[in-house]
């Protein structure tokens, strides 16, 4: 994946003590994006607007709201989040490389 023509926030996002860490993206027509590396663990994020998790590298377990279900994800897929729903992002081996869009 390539975005051209974008501007990159030089200050990185660290959460959960370093083990999330993104950069903060605005793309040519203001699209905003995060992109970054998530550590082996689980990690729940409470987000108030809609996104789209897509993951780049690596392998992660989404759950999204109250659903008590998790979904696999490689590289190459996604998962939509509604508005002010809370979803958690499970690794277990490796880093997962993923992008976030707003």
């Amino acid at each position: 994946m390539q975005l051209d023509n974008v501007t990159v926030s030089c200050r990185a996002n660290v959460y959960f003590g370093g083990r999330v860490i993104s950069y903060s993206l605005i793309t040519a027509d203001g699209q905003q994006r995060t992109m970054g590396v998530i550590y082996p663990g689980t990690y729940r994020f409470d987000m108030q607007m809609p996104l789209q998790i897509a993951i780049v590298g690596g392998a992660c377990h989404v759950r999204i709201g109250h659903d008590p279900n998790w979904q696999a994800l490689g590289a190459g897929e996604s998962a939509d989040v509604p508005a002010g729903v809370p979803f958690e992002v499970s690794v277990q081996t490796g880093i997962t490389e993923y992008m976030c869009t707003f």
